[in-house]
């Protein structure tokens, strides 16, 4: 019997910071050969150029998924990439999956778990939270269309995970961590895990070779038990656990039920102005549905600089991080809810440079 890899699903909402904790554990992992798959909702791969540095060092390969949500009904791609994967010689060792996050990932699990449970199976699927975006209580008012679209993708993000993750604490004290963790347990009563990630990173232990997911059919009842047990150095003990529900039916496409979330690609040829181009992207994220932004700029002193954006945060970091290609324009990727293109070139056009097309 082939040994089955094992495959650990990184989820979470727009902004949670996955590329970066993805990031940060390839570089604390250097004798294992992994193999991740970049889901990108988007016309552009952003986080694909970040993750592309690690192939740098033998035994890394980063596979762009280029359909916008992995995973779901009429998407071949994944199931292709796997089977090319499976027949590698020699086998990775380890498959890591980063979705999109407008992604749910119960049709990835279904997948895994069903047409490739020969060769593959379901480690651990994390969920990444933006931690102070959750302590603004982003959900209080649920009248408004977009903050309800956005609970659906984010509560059932939660339903899906083996282990919650509160991302982007650093700034944060352990009362507003409780509050969180609060928050997080009274909307998903099934959280199994909760882990925290300082400066957006995990333990190799606590993040790969949990086991969560391994079952096997007992002789009597021919039930499905899980096996095995991971230990941490902080005391955590993962044993005995029943089979986690995921829901193994790939659910509907929330974008057929609603075509809402978009996302678009603006060009600029001009040299931009760091401090125009900053308050242009927040006035965008006051007025009007810009959930996140990013991409890379051409700045007026000669430098090529990675723009970041979650909704009114924006980041501007002016040395071009290894892994992005520089290029002779600014491109910037956009996605929100019924987001109107016109106006956000419109608004970029008044506040920067102009020609954003």
């Amino acid at each position: 019997m082939n040994k089955k890899t094992p495959v650990t699903i990184f989820t979470g909402f727009l902004g949670s910071g996955k590329t970066t904790v993805i990031s940060n554990l390839l570089h604390s992992i250097e004798d294992r050969r992994t193999a991740v798959l970049v889901n990108e909702f988007g016309e552009v791969s952003i986080d694909g150029y970040v993750l592309k540095q690690h192939e740098e060092r033998a035994g890394i390969k980063v596979i762009p998924l280029t359909v916008s949500l992995a995973g779901y009904e009429k998407d071949t791609e994944f199931d292709s990439i796997l089977q090319a994967l499976a027949s590698e010689r020699p086998r990775f060792e380890h498959v890591i999956i980063e979705t999109s996050g407008l992604v749910v990932p119960t049709g990835i699990i279904e997948r895994l778990q069903t047409r490739h449970s020969e060769n593959f199976v379901l480690d651990a699927t994390f969920t990444l939270v933006d931690t102070p975006w959750l302590l603004s209580h982003p959900f209080a008012q649920t009248t408004n269309s977009q903050v309800s679209a956005t609970e659906e993708v984010f509560q059932r993000q939660l339903a899906a995970a083996d282990v919650v993750v509160l991302n982007k604490i650093d700034g944060l004290n352990e009362l507003q961590l409780h509050h969180a963790e609060h928050e997080l347990r009274e909307r998903c009563s099934t959280i199994r895990f909760l882990e925290l990630a300082w400066h957006a990173k995990l333990d190799a232990k606590v993040a790969l070779g949990l086991r969560l997911n391994q079952f096997v059919a007992s002789n009597d009842a021919k039930e499905l038990v899980a096996v095995g047990m991971h230990s941490h150095s902080d005391g955590h003990a993962h044993s005995g656990l029943g089979e986690h529900a995921h829901g193994l039916h790939t659910h509907t496409h929330l974008h057929e039920h609603d075509p809402g979330w978009i996302s678009f690609t603006l060009h600029s040829h001009e040299r931009q102005d760091e401090q125009s181009l900053v308050r242009g992207l927040a006035q965008l994220a006051h007025d009007s549905s810009l959930m996140r932004f990013k991409g890379s700029a051409n700045l007026a002193c000669g430098k090529a600089a990675v723009v970041h954006g979650v909704r009114d945060r924006v980041t501007v970091e002016p040395e071009m991080e290894a892994g992005h290609k520089a290029q002779d324009h600014s491109e910037l990727v956009f996605i929100g809810y019924h987001l109107d293109r016109e106006h956000v070139a419109r608004v970029l056009n008044e506040s920067t440079s102009g020609d954003w097309h």
